[in-house]
């Protein structure tokens, strides 16, 4: 089944960020063909050594397919590093404007966070085409995780912010309640932002951290300069999603501890929401509830 609603036949597929692998997007293409989405790519720039093209390329290619009036959302290929070098130049009127869903994650959330601060409110943290659905046919089970992070999708663009996934365990570390916007970042993508004109304010919102190859000791020093910056404990509250393939992940839980105390809401952990498969969707900026007790954690989104 499609990752997209039926309102969404024609999907404009971006790269910000790294170079996209060309058999990945095919087989990404073969599947979105298949479920019967019309995907729309922008004439490719020669790649760099670690960027899809040139700023100005990027950019470009970006425009391509959000002026495509045909286009009824936007997808992201894939991350990588990219978007922080081209904050500074992006036509946020033009975006907002266009008003329509921009889909992505890891180094696309810098855009996500700059965008929602321009006042663009229909963007959702969620799979990127090739990294989620560029898999080899016999991957059964990179498979199995692409339709449960497919399904996901779906569901967060028909109207539900924060779907749950079957057999999430979420871990409840500081008891409170807050309502505020969720904003799930990818960690090391927020703490480039600070100091930069991207990054709204996050006094009040709930924020959402998670990471990939990052060290115990390097989660350990972004929290550190969070509290030093005052952010942690201005936040309604904090929320860890995954963050996989690091050394010593056995510390992070003392780590999510400690650091709990310094914010005044509430504190969990274990959400479906970064780079393992497989994930969730969420919307991003939506107005939801947390209620963290001894031994629960709900989300209730505020309509």
């Amino acid at each position: 089944m499609a990752p997209f609603p039926p309102t969404i036949k024609t999907i404009g597929l971006f790269s910000l960020s790294g170079v996209v692998d060309t058999e990945r997007l095919e087989r990404a293409l073969a599947r979105l063909s298949a479920w019967g989405i019309h995907p729309v790519l922008p004439r490719m720039a020669p790649p760099l050594p670690y960027l899809s093209g040139t700023d100005e390329e990027r950019i470009r290619m970006f425009y391509e397919v959000l002026d495509n009036p045909q286009v009824d959302a936007l997808m992201a290929l894939r991350g990588g590093y990219g978007v922080t070098r081209i904050l500074d130049d992006l036509d946020w009127e033009r975006i907002r404007q266009r008003d329509i869903p921009i889909i992505g994650y890891s180094d696309v959330t810098a855009f996500l966070m700059a965008a929602w601060k321009n006042g663009c409110t229909k963007l959702f943290h969620g799979p990127m085409l090739c990294s989620t659905f560029g898999y080899p046919d016999e991957d059964k089970e990179t498979a199995q995780a692409a339709n449960i992070s497919a399904n996901a999708l779906r569901e967060c663009l028909s109207g539900n912010p924060f779907p749950t996934l079957p057999g999430t365990k979420l871990e409840a570390l500081k008891p409170g309640t807050a309502t505020g916007p969720v904003l799930p970042m990818n960690f090391t993508l927020l703490r480039s932002l600070i100091g930069t004109p991207h990054l709204p304010s996050l006094d009040n919102t709930i924020l959402l951290v998670e990471d990939v190859d990052e060290a115990a000791y390097s989660v350990d020093r972004m929290l550190a300069q969070l509290k030093s910056a005052g952010i942690l404990q201005k936040l309604a509250g904090l929320l860890f999603g995954q963050f996989t393939d690091g050394e010593h992940p056995e510390l992070l839980p003392e780590l999510f501890m400690h650091y709990a105390q310094f914010v005044n809401g509430p504190v969990a952990a274990g959400f479906p929401v970064g780079h393992d498969k497989p994930v969730t969707s969420v919307h991003f900026g939506t107005i939801m509830t947390v209620d963290v007790s001894e031994t629960a954690v709900n989300l209730r989104p505020q309509n």
